[in-house]
């Protein structure tokens, strides 16, 4: 997808991609939507894309990146 010949690509979510995830989680504008019930929900984030028992094999998890610049999830 091109936006004003910007390049916007998704790409699969790698580990080394978690610590970025987590810092975004711990934006305020970011946390009270991820985690509007606390701490609970930040930390099934966590393990949700951490996957370390398989248990959410069958989920894809994306980041997107804007002129090679991660932005978002």
């Amino acid at each position: 997808m091109y936006i004003k010949e910007n390049e916007i690509t998704l790409e699969p979510l790698k580990d080394e991609d978690i610590t970025i995830f987590t810092k975004w989680l711990d934006k305020k504008y970011i946390y009270k939507w991820f985690c509007p019930n606390g701490e609970e929900e930040r930390e099934a984030w966590l393990n949700e894309v951490n996957n370390i028992d398989g248990k959410y094999n069958h989920l894809k998890h994306f980041i997107v990146n804007y002129n090679d610049m991660k932005i978002g999830y």
